[in-house]
């Protein structure tokens, strides 16, 4: 074929793709390939619309063989960068977007692609390099400006962070993206007010904008103001940053009268969240239902022997057939019971321990400790969350834990799951910081010896983690120590956890210092030994 008839059919597959108009677009590239091998303006696009398509590894394929073909264009690079972050190949992404800035220093979305790449693979600091460096080529770009704020705020330097979040919606005052960003900017500096502030009018817009509403939920939440953040955190469901629903198509509960009803209700999140939801669960017994718990399996023991009158079962992927029986009347998620049954900060008044331990295993615990601790109070410890990105935050230093058990006339037990040998070699090194560790119990195992073992303590200081979670749904005497601004559940202020009536709070004063937390905490220590 004339070289002007493939010229041709190249611009019909241009315009076809500038209007949408993919699968057509995708066919003329195609034919274009099949006369000219090596038309590499042919391979990018096709490339680009392969992605689009979510055809991710065809995608890779054909934009390699584009940077074979031309290897100084900086679009193909780019375009490659794009197809190996959508299949978080994260190294390969970086060296694409590298190479692309390289040939074009002023290609400004590589540099965004670029820091994003190495934000998604953990290394922040060289992302806020790059941001940067993009920057200095377009000072006022809204998404490196918002990128660069994003990143910062993961590191938890929201000081930082937020000016450059307010800029980047500034340049863009029309932009959700950017308004969602800055109030989440806001509401991780510790200012929900701020956060709702922007939220409302964002909301009032466009009332489907679901990862607005699950943002304002969680503000709301942290303020106490439990019937407005409900019908909010419902909408999770549709936001693509929250897991699936379970794929159950029976009827859901929406606070009908269950007297004789059945009603599955299933768990969501982290072992953490159904705990703590868990908290409610006690009052579907008294609706006069038969009740149905889906849970993660290592709830099950405990669940079972919490609820000896609900049918328990271990959550697979799929779902056991039986929970998808008509005869079950209704379905809900263990995170949207609050919206019936805590619609307020009085509701969760009704909150009372709930679980139970293995009365033979706790036994064994308790003979062991005693003879352990030699008459010393028995108090375990957890100072790690291991919680994405929120997890140094809400984590305790090495220093800050030495002075902890370093406190005399306290037998310390570790509560701490995962591995901590780099810790305990460190602690080794102390004379005067003594933990013990029972070799025996793994929680990320089993949360029944877990549970075993903080029911023969007198005493639980924990982070924000599921440690604390158990504890305090085994109605254990327990102080969780919280970073300055702490996650919605815990809300913002005061010493009273309204989801553990046996749990007390303490925060940190300023960000990132525990010293006035662990101040507290001795001094509570010191009272209830007396």
């Amino acid at each position: 074929m004339p070289i002007h008839d493939v010229d041709s059919l190249l611009n019909q597959a241009i315009v076809h793709h500038q209007d949408g108009r993919l699968q057509k677009a995708e066919s003329l590239y195609n034919t274009v390939l099949e006369l000219q091998p090596d038309n590499a303006t042919a391979c990018i696009n096709l490339g680009s619309i392969k992605r689009v398509l979510g055809q991710i590894k065809e995608a890779i394929t054909i934009l390699q063989r584009a940077v074979k073909i031309v290897p100084n264009e900086a679009g193909a690079w780019f375009n490659l960068g794009n197809a190996f972050t959508a299949q978080k190949k994260w190294k390969e992404a970086v060296k694409a977007f590298a190479k692309a800035v390289k040939l074009e220093p002023n290609l400004i979305d590589a540099y965004v692609n670029w820091g994003d790449a190495l934000a998604s693979a953990g290394d922040y600091d060289t992302a806020l390099d790059i941001f940067q460096t993009g920057l200095k080529e377009s000072p006022n770009h809204p998404g490196l400006l918002s990128n660069k704020g994003n990143v910062l705020l993961r590191q938890h330097q929201t000081t930082k962070a937020l000016p450059f979040l307010k800029k980047a919606a500034e340049a863009m005052p029309d932009d959700a993206i950017m308004a969602r960003n800055l109030a989440n900017g806001h509401r991780l500096s510790g200012d929900p007010i701020s956060a709702l502030d922007i939220l409302g009018p964002l909301i009032n817009r466009n009332p489907n904008d679901v990862d607005a509403r699950c943002m304002r939920a969680l503000a709301l939440f942290s303020m106490g103001h439990y019937k407005r953040a409900w019908t909010d955190y419902s909408m999770r469901w549709h936001s693509s940053l929250h897991e699936a629903a379970r794929p159950f198509e029976q009827q859901p509960w929406s606070g009908q009268n269950l007297e004789g009803k059945t009603i599955l209700i299933w768990g969501e999140q982290a072992v953490g969240d159904e705990i703590m939801f868990g908290t409610i669960l006690p009052e579907i017994k008294c609706m006069g239902a038969s009740v149905i718990i889906e849970t993660e399996y290592r709830l099950v023991p405990l669940f079972r022997r919490a609820f000896p009158n609900y049918k328990i079962v271990g959550r697979t992927n799929p779902p056991h057939p039986d929970l998808f029986s008509k005869g079950i009347d209704f379905q809900i998620s263990i995170g949207d019971l609050g919206q019936y049954l805590r619609p307020n900060f009085s509701s969760f008044d009704r909150n009372r321990p709930y679980l139970k331990s293995d009365i033979k295993q706790t036994k064994k615990f308790t003979n062991e400790y005693c003879s352990l601790a030699k008459g010393r109070m028995r108090v375990g410890i957890s100072w790690r969350s291991g919680i994405e990105h929120a997890g140094i935050e809400r984590s305790l230093d090495l220093l800050s834990l030495k002075q902890i058990i370093g406190y005399e006339d306290i037998w310390w037990l570790s509560l701490q799951f995962g591995n901590i040998d780099d810790d305990l070699a460190k602690l080794a090194k102390d004379e005067s910081s003594v933990l013990y560790v029972d070799s025996y119990v793994d929680p990320l195992k089993s949360m029944d010896d877990l549970a075993a073992q903080i029911n023969c303590l007198d005493l639980v200081v924990s982070v924000a983690n599921t440690t604390a979670h158990i504890a305090g749904a085994l109605g254990i005497k327990t102080y969780v120590l919280l970073p300055y601004v702490a996650d919605w559940r815990w809300q913002n202020k005061g010493e009273k956890c309204p989801w553990y009536p046996s749990v007390t709070l303490l925060r940190q004063t300023q960000p990132g210092n525990w010293s006035s937390v662990i101040n507290d905490l001795m001094e509570s220590i010191k009272n209830h030994s007396l």
